[in-house]
């Protein structure tokens, strides 16, 4: 009896788009902006933003995430690199334990 084996596809689908000022990242600044909504920003070689992704959402008092879940996207969108942030909606930066 033959082995049946799933044949998968992956597709990236806008959700939406996002206007900024500046083309590119060249400082810090350039990507707190949209650090705002979007928490894994994906560039093009030139540094120009390729898409914007939120790897998870806030549960009740905490949020885990897989590293896998940051750079999937990036994955998908051969991105040359990747910006991280994450957000303290306590307003309260100290670390949790």
């Amino acid at each position: 009896m033959a082995h049946v084996i799933p044949v998968y596809g992956l597709r990236v689908v806008r959700e939406a788009t996002f206007r900024v000022g500046s083309k590119q990242i060249n400082q810090p600044s350039d990507a707190a902006e949209l650090f705002a909504s979007y928490l894994v920003l994906t560039l093009d070689t030139k540094y120009r933003v390729a898409g914007l992704h939120t790897a998870a959402s806030l549960t009740l008092g905490r949020v885990d995430v897989h590293q896998r879940d940051v750079f999937k996207i990036a994955v998908y969108l051969n991105a040359s690199a990747v910006i991280c942030g994450h957000h303290h909606p306590s307003g309260e930066p100290t670390p949790s334990e």
